[in-house]
């Protein structure tokens, strides 16, 4: 019989993470806070502009599904692709405060819009300087698409901000080396629930993949204080 090949693992333990190595906020000369304050501003402008337009057929379609359900309804049932659950809960809470408008529907993506300006700071602050960490949160701050997706009633505005949440603390974790217990906190419960489905090897694979990033016992004890 062939023998059957085997791809190659990268584990992310092996990876070198030297180059995370920044400058301390306490280093810098001036931390920018003044700038980052006026980019957040721009961005809540620039997206709150004509937020109480005509809603589109998706935005129709959320709401009629999912925000005008009841909270145990929305965050139980899942009608279509369509429902962002999060989303559709902050909506709700919206439109119960403030009435149904199209400017209240989109809310809360709005907020998570100009909140992931400040949040990519903090994010690329981890493996950039103040400087390149500003012009990253300009760009994005009068970026079309951003823009357009933070007025759009649905989550894509959250999972950005979320992604760079979670970016933000896979960096802080590779530095102080606690990544591999959040990793498998995060990961063995679906691990538990693909257990009973095809993609075993998935499983296998990612799991062998955090397994370097366990600390050893009493690591923590000496953990690197980089970016604190």
């Amino acid at each position: 019989m062939p023998r059957r090949s085997r791809t190659p693992v990268v584990r992310i333990g092996d990876l070198n993470t030297n180059h995370l190595r920044v400058p301390e906020w306490r280093q810098d000369a001036s931390p920018p806070w003044g700038w980052l304050v006026l980019l957040t501003a721009v961005a809540a402008v620039l997206r709150t502009i004509g937020i109480d337009g005509g809603l589109w057929y998706d935005e129709v379609l959320t709401l009629l599904e999912s925000v005008r359900s009841p909270f145990s309804e929305i965050a139980t049932n899942f009608p279509s692709n369509n429902q962002h659950t999060l989303f559709s809960l902050l909506a709700h809470a919206s439109i119960g405060v403030f009435g149904e408008h199209a400017w209240s529907l989109r809310l809360p993506a709005v907020l998570f819009g100009v909140a992931t300006v400040p949040m990519l700071f903090v994010c690329a602050r981890q493996c950039a300087t103040s400087t390149e960490a500003l012009l990253a949160c300009l760009l994005m701050t009068v970026s079309y698409h951003h823009v357009w997706f933070s007025q759009n009633a649905r989550g894509y505005s959250a999972a950005a901000f979320f992604t760079l949440v979670c970016s933000w603390l896979l960096l802080r974790g590779l530095r102080r080396r606690r990544a591999g217990r959040v990793a498998r906190r995060l990961w063995r419960p679906l691990a538990l629930e693909r257990a009973r489905k095809p993609g075993i090897d998935e499983i296998e694979l990612i799991d062998r993949q955090i397994e370097p990033l366990a600390p050893a016992p009493g690591h923590d004890k000496i953990a690197e204080t980089a970016g604190e």
